[in-house]
């Protein structure tokens, strides 16, 4: 249990909010805040959104969920700066790993056939999308640089005065969720979700989602990150 941070995170936050905005028949709960938001998006954001659309739609990047959250999305952002260009650009065009097993490797930049599988699982998302994952190959430094832009202008534009509003609520979830787990060890994660067995004697988690994957938190531990536009998805990267 001590290896196990829990902690809001303005990144994590919006990435939830940008799926929203990108797939609102999913989210029918938060029809009114989508509506308020989506009016709130300068005339040259909705292009990006849709555009940058792999990074968030029917998942999202690995790079979206800090490890180590930060108390600002900047701060946040500047971390996400440090990654190099091969796991970017493969945490951006990984939309095919939906599948078990997962590859072992995924490697768009150094691997050709690789690419193709991205390219082709980018087309299947939509032009405008397939062109993003060429310019994305062709010059990463320039996307990444685009992206952090977007995601600066939507805290700009309408994010900021989200994330003031949730944040306390999400502060106060995460303080009592850590009180659980100094009371009652790794077993009180099975009162966050369903999806989530716990074997206590063991010290695993298991997690019932599509993906067939094992992970060994011993080393670096474990990062819960609660959200308030995530419902009703349990993200695992």
């Amino acid at each position: 249990a001590d290896r196990i941070r829990i902690t809001p995170s303005p990144l994590a936050e919006l990435g939830a909010v940008l799926h929203v905005l990108a797939e609102p028949q999913h989210h029918p709960d938060t029809a009114a805040a989508v509506a308020m938001m989506a009016a709130a998006l300068p005339a040259e954001l909705p292009p990006d959104l849709e555009e940058f659309g792999l990074l968030w739609q029917s998942g999202r990047a690995d790079f979206l969920f800090p490890s180590d959250p930060r108390p600002s999305l900047r701060e946040e952002l500047d971390d996400v700066d440090r990654l190099d260009d091969e796991p970017w650009v493969a945490a951006a065009l990984a939309a095919h790993r939906a599948v078990s097993p997962a590859p072992r490797m995924w490697s768009p930049l150094s691997d050709p056939i690789v690419r193709q599988r991205a390219l082709a699982a980018a087309r299947a998302r939509g032009p405008r999308q397939a062109a993003w994952a060429e310019r994305v190959l062709a010059d990463p430094a320039a996307e990444r640089e685009r992206v952090r832009r977007f995601l600066l202008a939507c805290e700009s534009a309408f994010f900021g005065t989200v994330w003031k509003r949730v944040r306390p609520a999400l502060a106060e979830e995460a303080d009592r969720r850590r009180f659980d787990l100094a009371r009652e060890g790794i077993g009180a994660l099975g009162r966050i979700s369903h999806a989530i067995g716990v074997d206590t004697e063991r010290g695993i988690l298991t997690i019932d989602k599509l993906q067939d994957q094992t992970a060994d938190g011993r080393g670096g531990g474990m990062t819960l990150i609660p959200s308030a536009y995530g419902a009703p998805h349990m993200t695992v990267v």
